[in-house]
């Protein structure tokens, strides 16, 4: 479903929709996951284009047709989760600390 979908928004996007007009288009979906799908998806275009390639903010917001504000948010969330992530495979893997004095 989740693939599917961001093919959808992919393919919407490459025909010169808007970001917002591509996920509205997409059918068959509950509210709750088209939203967690347009939430998330926008998230991945800011990680590679932004993060990944160096595209500026300013100029994906308008490739996109979204608010460069809209996209602040995003990549605060993206940093967010990444953070977490760390976090949790961080303490997951703690070093073990020898108790022997050199």
């Amino acid at each position: 479903m989740y693939e599917k979908a961001t093919q959808q928004i992919r393919t919407a996007l490459a025909s010169g929709h808007t970001y917002d007009q591509a996920c509205k288009n997409l059918h068959g979906l509950p509210a709750r996951a088209k939203a967690f799908i347009s939430d998330d998806y926008l998230k991945i275009i800011v990680a590679e284009e932004h993060l990944g390639n160096g595209t500026s903010l300013e100029n994906l917001a308008f490739t996109l047709g979204l608010s460069q504000d809209r996209l602040e948010t995003a990549v605060t969330s993206l940093l967010h989760e990444i953070n977490r992530a760390a976090t949790a495979t961080a303490s997951a893997h703690a070093p073990m600390v020898s108790m022997m004095t050199h």
